[in-house]
């Protein structure tokens, strides 16, 4: 019942799940019209995603995970032969993305992000977290210690019992691997470029470049996760309704410059945080993070939510200008 141009050619997960159920309830009746749909459908992300060599809803703790799924839909339960090649082809490389950008020591999914529902993967249910947990990490390091009707995104974990069936299309592609030796993954896709950090004590990402519209309030253009004293601090830029965009570009080693493009003569940051910052108008730090701003912001709000602090600044301004800098130990 889907209209076949409703979900838009870069939206990854609707389109990878959507183009499984068309060729499988072809083949199941009989349907050749829908197979064809379907398998129109999987030349459409295989198209781009040969193009720009990942996919669209690139790196997204909630959103690798139900394209996983997916994927091992694809691959174990073909509805046709282009599934199942297609299907391996694209869960190698996401597996092998995952387990580059996950920060075992830290319990983290290294950023930027396209979309994601908090920073720390043990304050809300997350899909990868449920596939780390598969091939045996630690719930206690990529799960919310408590789950009840309060645990944000606690329905991701109705997909325990499938994604358990699925498993064996989908382990083989992730690794667990301690940070031992400082990484790095680049990935551009179209005037977007994500780049990711990892060392011993630190993941820290940052993108530029990308202009998009939709679901911006989850956009995180950059994290900053850190490792002191055997804990792990996250902090995050994000998108507030007032700004159209947000670049981070890396100046020198860990230090960054921010600037953002706002929407009628106003701009802002959230900025979002585990624990308590030292706030000012023109600066917030947390551990060993600083982000300062060019000039003093005229609107200043904390929020305690389930997921953090939320630091809300704003300006009277069509731009503003940043610089983070990262302190590793």
């Amino acid at each position: 019942g889907e209209p076949e141009k409703r979900i838009a050619a870069w939206y990854t997960n609707p389109n990878l799940m959507h183009a499984w159920l068309l060729g499988h309830v072809g083949q199941a009746t009989g349907d050749a019209e829908l197979i064809a749909a379907g398998e129109r459908r999987v030349h459409q992300i295989m198209e781009r995603f040969e193009r720009f060599g990942d996919i669209d809803e690139y790196n997204s703790p909630t959103y690798d995970g139900i394209d996983l799924f997916a994927l091992a839909l694809w691959a174990v339960h073909p509805p046709t032969p282009t599934y199942e090649r297609s299907g391996e082809a694209v869960l190698a490389h996401l597996g092998a993305r995952i387990s580059a950008l996950y920060h075992r020591q830290l319990g983290a999914m290294c950023g930027p992000y396209i979309r994601a529902y908090g920073l720390d993967l043990q304050r809300y249910v997350s899909l990868a977290g449920i596939w780390l947990h598969i091939i045996g990490e630690s719930p206690t390091s990529i799960l919310p210690a408590t789950l009840d009707q309060d645990t944000v995104h606690v329905h991701d974990l109705y997909f325990l019992p499938v994604m358990l069936r699925l498993a064996p299309g989908v382990t083989d592609h992730l690794t667990l691997q301690g940070v031992t030796a400082p990484r790095q993954h680049v990935q551009r896709i179209g005037d977007a470029c994500a780049e990711s950090r990892l060392g011993h004590d630190l993941a820290v990402g940052w993108e530029y470049g990308r202009r998009h519209d939709a679901s911006l309030d989850q956009y995180v253009p950059f994290t900053a996760h850190l490792g002191t004293d055997g804990e792990t601090s996250s902090i995050g830029i994000m998108v507030p309704g007032e700004t159209a965009w947000i670049d981070v570009r890396q100046v020198d080693d860990l230090s960054f410059e921010l600037r953002a493009g706002g929407k009628l003569g106003r701009v802002g940051v959230r900025v979002v945080v585990g624990s308590t910052a030292a706030v000012a108008a023109d600066r917030v730090s947390f551990g060993p993070c600083d982000i300062s701003f060019d000039q003093r912001a005229d609107g200043v709000t904390e929020t305690t939510t389930a997921i953090g602090i939320e630091i809300h600044m704003t300006w009277a301004a069509d731009e503003i200008t940043g610089r983070i800098a990262v302190h590793s130990t």
